[in-house]
């Protein structure tokens, strides 16, 4: 049962929700659904083509089951309808491919069935997930990934034919392949907002929403595992809908506030030191903790300025100090930990290096004393020299949560330790060595003068001792001035809910309504930005020729149309849709096989970034109808399936002239032996009222009582022929004593060389052969050839 606004934050405020997850995203399983496919479509022309799959599997000792040239569309994930299953599927649609039954007979392997794969006929393969069997992980690359290492049932849900050996072989194909392989990627995560705050596991379940018995609708629940986070519990029963009712809500994203104090301490280091990496670890006591793995603090180059009282005799001498020191750069390698406590985050930041300073001038205020170095001459250059020395200090910021989950500094906690003060030592001034041969006076302001540098030089190094030092003022400086005092939770809430989890387009969700409980919930709505408005129909197939207008879902006339080929269409054929979005699509004769694929695409005017788009499926025949070619014994039960793209419910069938029923499929019986031929060939006919088209399939009946002649086939090297070859009783028979003859496909058959032709869009070519011997009687037998021989060639040889 769903709840209302006001029920949630009641029931979130009772107490914490998490279940020990880092984070817990709720979806609308309809809207998820609906953007899935949405982008699955849009991606189209970007996404990585899939290979042609071509193989075989065996069905018995003596049968083959043989797909070829199988082209499918991009994976596209989507939930499950029931959203109380805890299931989801990868669908690929089956867009072409030649489905083969094969039989070995007399040490040769001969077609015995064909299924051309059409898309009128809606051959979507689904890859059955078992959410529960299914979880995911995101890799260093931050690739989002399925883990479909248990999953290995294919279905196909809407296919009319048999589809049982089709299923078996991408179930072998699939099972066969290795763990990493069977990793999926969904997406990619996009968390680059929030340091440290990266989602390292999730797993996906879905929970009903339950107005009423009947109702299916609910939602897809993503449960996210953080670094050095420990896996979680998953929803039961008693967990309530977490997408309330009485809002234009369709998402939720639940978050432990506290949880975000860490990310919060260590985003505020990023401003302290540059080039910053971390890596998150779980320290020797259990908790979570941040390392240093690259960085540096910059302190830039500064000049200060220090006074004090310099006794000299009787006299006392006010001096101020010029000193400047130089740019430094601290390695913070390993001398950065960040760890959180139940209800605070402690920072441990060790400052350790060398630097140098120089005593740039010096001024009393009564001006004697550089009046006496003037007269004596006294050289200072030495003592005026940059001094260097190392240093060590560290700096503990201690944070607390305060009001509204804000992290603030606590001055009386957080603490500034001197481990090696920076000491630096200053070369001692020289007088002059004739200094002493002067009078009396000079002698005098020579003693006033070594005393005072001897004086300065103490007073100069313990400057940078203890908590006055200026260079500890300028580290507290540079650290204090860049170091967010009060860290707000809600920035980086929002950089969360934004960035947890990017399936490669835009935000999956946009938070709207955010309430602090005891757990942190946003409402909002799924990827607002990215479904402003959509194109329907979003899916659609099309006659050749034929107009299809298209709107935008909710209406717009501020939108631009382009259509854009995909597959199938001549290189130099320029599509049409006008500015209402009425597409005509291309012409037959524009089209380089039976089928192509479009891409329409709708673009806003004002804001370019926001566009829907749909793919339009252009077919050269209105009507598609299998098993194309069937070979099967007397009396028995023959079944065929058409896809149309009128009512499928219409369609008229017929069978040795009669009618035999209407609608996607039917039944016929295969004719009883006569004994008096080795096989019958007949058509049977399925007729679109609508378009006026029609299509026909081919059912062989082989005998039993007069054995057909063994025919068999060798194509040439360069594919452009096959020879054949009949045999009676084992015994080759001379080609130009058979009467070959091509019953149904392309090209023609002389003295036992077929040579195909046509416009190379045959899928096969049934052949038959007879021979009079004479006394013995005339013998009669069949081949099926597959068509293109350059992609099947491999059918009956594999």
């Amino acid at each position: 049962m769903d709840y209302s606004t006001a029920e949630l934050v009641k029931w979130l405020g009772d107490g914490t929700r998490m279940l020990g997850w880092g984070a817990i995203l709720f979806i609308d399983g309809g809207k998820i659904n609906a953007v899935l496919k949405q982008e699955s479509i849009r991606r189209t022309k970007t996404a990585e083509k899939l290979p042609p799959i071509s193989g075989f599997i065996s069905n018995g000792a003596d049968r083959r089951f043989a797909l070829s040239e199988c082209s499918l569309v991009s994976p596209r994930l989507m939930f499950d309808a029931d959203l109380a299953s805890d299931r989801a599927h990868l669908q690929m649609g089956i867009v072409e491919a030649s489905v083969w039954s094969l039989a070995n007979e007399n040490g040769g392997w001969h077609v015995r069935e064909l299924h051309v794969m059409h898309p009128l006929q809606d051959a979507t393969l689904s890859l059955d997930i078992d959410l529960t069997q299914a979880g995911g992980t995101i890799d260093e690359s931050k690739v989002i990934k399925l883990d479909l290492s248990n999953s290995e049932k294919f279905s196909l849900s809407d296919y009319k034919g048999d589809d049982r050996l089709l299923t078996e072989f991408f179930r072998q194909t699939f099972s066969a392949m290795t763990p990493e392989q069977r990793q999926f990627p969904i997406g990619q995560f996009g968390g680059d907002a929030v340091v440290m705050y990266r989602p390292t596991a999730f797993q996906l379940r879905t929970q009903a929403r339950n107005r009423s018995g009947e109702d299916e609708e609910g939602g897809v629940a993503v449960l996210v595992r953080l670094v050095g986070w420990p896996h979680g519990l998953f929803p039961g029963t008693s967990y309530k809908y977490l997408i309330p009712n009485d809002r234009d809500y369709s998402a939720a994203a639940l978050f432990n506030p506290r949880s975000l104090n860490i990310p919060a301490a260590v985003n505020s280091l990023s401003s302290v030191i540059e080039d910053v990496e971390l890596d998150t670890v779980v320290g020797a006591n259990g908790r979570l903790q941040c390392a240093c793995r690259k960085g540096f603090v910059r302190l830039q180059e500064q000049v200060v300025k220090r006074s004090y009282a310099l006794p000299i005799g009787a006299k006392v001498y006010n001096i101020t100090a010029h000193l400047r020191i130089s740019n430094t750069v601290i390695d913070m390698r390993d001398r950065v930990t960040v760890e959180a406590g139940k209800d605070h985050v402690i920072t441990h930041l060790r400052l350790l290096g060398n630097t140098t300073v120089q005593l740039m001038d010096f001024e009393d205020e009564t001006g004697e004393l550089k009046d006496m170095m003037a007269e004596l001459g006294l050289d200072m250059d030495k003592f005026m020299e940059p001094a260097d020395g190392d240093f060590e200090y560290e700096f503990l910021p201690y944070y607390r949560p305060g009001q509204d989950d804000e992290l603030t500094l606590d001055e009386e906690r957080s603490l500034f330790n001197e481990i090696v003060p920076f000491r630096p030592v200053f070369r001692p001034t020289t007088p002059p060595a004739n200094l002493f041969q002067n009078d009396g006076g000079s002698a005098w302001m020579l003693l006033i003068l070594l005393a005072f540098f001897a004086l300065l030089a103490v007073a100069v190094t313990q400057l940078w001792v203890g908590a006055a030092s200026p260079f500890i003022g300028v580290l507290k400086n540079v650290i204090r001035s860049k170091l967010v005092e009060n860290l707000s939770v809600l920035p980086t809430l929002e950089a969360v809910t934004s960035d947890i989890l990017r399936l490669s387009f835009d935000n999956v969700i946009k938070g709207t309504d955010l309430h602090h409980l005891v757990d942190t919930v946003s409402f909002g709505q799924v990827n607002p930005a990215a479904t402003t408005f959509t194109i329907s129909p979003l899916e659609k197939t099309v006659h050749a020729a034929a107009v299809q207008p298209f709107v935008t879902v909710p209406a717009s006339g501020n939108v631009e149309w382009s259509a854009e080929a995909i597959s199938g269409i001549a290189e130099d054929v320029r599509l049409s849709i006008d500015t209402n979005g009425v597409f005509t699509a291309p012409a037959a004769s524009d089209m380089t096989k039976s089928f192509a694929q479009v891409l329409l695409t709708a673009t806003s005017k004002t804001n370019r970034a926001i566009h829907s788009s749909a793919m339009i499926t252009v077919v050269t025949e209105p009507l598609h109808a299998n098993p194309s070619i069937v070979v099967a014994p007397p009396n028995t039960q023959v079944s065929f399936n058409a896809g149309a793209l009128g009512n499928p419910l219409a369609l008229e069938w017929q069978y040795q002239g009669e009618s035999v029923g209407k609608g996607q499929s039917v039944t016929v019986t295969s004719p009883a032996d006569p004994g008096t031929a080795a096989f019958t060939v007949e058509e049977i006919q399925v007729k679109d009222p609508a378009s006026d088209q029609t299509c026909k399939c081919v059912l062989v009946t082989e005998m039993g009582l007069k054995v057909p002649m063994v025919v068999s086939a060798e194509v040439d090297s360069e594919l452009t022929k096959v020879e054949l070859e009949a045999r009676v009783n084992g015994r080759v028979v001379a080609r130009e004593d058979i009467d070959w003859k091509v019953l149904h496909g392309p090209g023609d058959v002389v003295a036992g060389t077929y040579i195909p032709g046509g416009d190379g869009k045959d899928h096969f070519a049934l052949i038959s052969s007879t021979y009079d011997s004479g006394d013995f009687g005339i013998f009669e037998g069949y081949i099926i050839l597959a068509l293109p021989l350059a992609e099947h060639r491999h059918i009956t040889t594999w």
